[in-house]
């Protein structure tokens, strides 16, 4: 849970960075909306890969095994992202 929590974190500072260099209005809102979406994405994603254990003591780790994963990814994502917008 520690690990979801801090990658949780490191997502909100990392995206707040890259809104902060989104020149646009329209840039800003789909970043916005791209975040949301992915958030929906993790949870739906992680409640199908944690239904294998469906009822069982299981089920909750593996949920937040699979958030914490999917965490790891994303930030790899927006580290990409906030690299390709450059210094500005």
């Amino acid at each position: 849970m520690r690990e979801v929590l801090r990658g949780d974190r490191a997502i909100d500072a990392s995206a707040a960075a890259i809104f902060r260099l989104l020149r646009t209005t329209v840039a800003k809102t789909s970043f916005v909306q791209s975040e949301r979406a992915w958030l929906r994405y993790r949870r739906a994603s992680c409640s199908a890969q944690a239904s294998e254990y469906a009822g069982g003591t299981a089920e909750p780790v593996a949920f937040i095994d699979c958030e914490a994963s999917r965490n790891r990814r994303h930030l790899a994502d927006l580290a990409e992202l906030r690299r390709a917008l450059g210094p500005h």
